[in-house]
């Protein structure tokens, strides 16, 4: 697919990172034999401020910054399957805003089938006033030599049900497309994008469909 889903673009800005990407330390392994692995990192709550350094005054202080901790685990019991799991919680000392998420996941690729599935789930905000989102997505693709159709289904709540600043409670996406791998260095891209969303009353529905094309030149 040539976009992420809807709710892993979200995470990302949710979760204060920049390019879904943070700085920290990290501890990890495997266990049972290879077939288990985990890994545990402490890092900055905010990756964004981190990427646009500059003194602005004489009195220098840097801005979002604060603990967070990352914990991941994931199996690889069966050939071409991946079921994991993450959790993240950390707080910026400075504003006082919280943000935790979590999320399960299940992927498998063998023999030219490739199927993704992954739920998120956080929230973040000051005090007692916190906006929680969730949202999941689908995706199955089968490779025929050259050529590999695939289909996603996702779907974003950005507010617990209410309207996000768009005025939309619920997003509902519908993709289709086609890969072409001309050989190595060379593919092509289709996806169709079916955009279905659950307005806010007395709000008209969106008319934004999107068409995608995409030609991919690697060496």
């Amino acid at each position: 697919m040539l976009d992420r889903p809807q709710i892993t673009e979200n995470w990302g800005s949710n979760s204060g990172l920049s390019q879904f990407r943070s700085l920290g330390v990290q501890a990890q392994g495997k266990l049972a034999d290879g077939k288990l692995y985990y890994a545990v990192m402490f890092a900055n709550t905010n990756g964004s401020s981190i990427f646009t350094p500059g003194i602005k005054t004489a009195d220098y202080k840097p801005k979002n910054y604060g603990p967070m901790v990352w914990a991941r685990v994931e199996t690889f019991f069966l050939k071409g399957l991946r079921i994991g799991a993450f959790y993240g919680d950390g707080k910026e000392i400075d504003t006082e805003l919280k943000k935790s998420s979590y999320g399960g996941h299940l992927y498998y690729a063998d023999k030219g089938i490739n199927f993704k599935a992954e739920y998120i789930a956080g929230k973040f905000g000051t005090g007692s006033t916190n906006t929680k989102y969730n949202g999941m997505y689908a995706q199955l693709g089968y490779k025929i030599k050259k050529l590999e159709p695939i289909v996603r289904y996702d779907i974003y709540t950005p507010n617990d049900g209410n309207p996000d600043g768009a005025r939309v409670e619920k997003y509902n996406n519908f993709t289709l497309g086609i890969n072409y791998f001309h050989d190595e260095n060379i593919k092509f891209q289709v996806n169709y994008v079916s955009r279905d969303e659950s307005m806010a009353s007395g709000f008209g529905k969106l008319k934004n469909d999107l068409f995608y094309a995409c030609l991919q030149f690697a060496y």
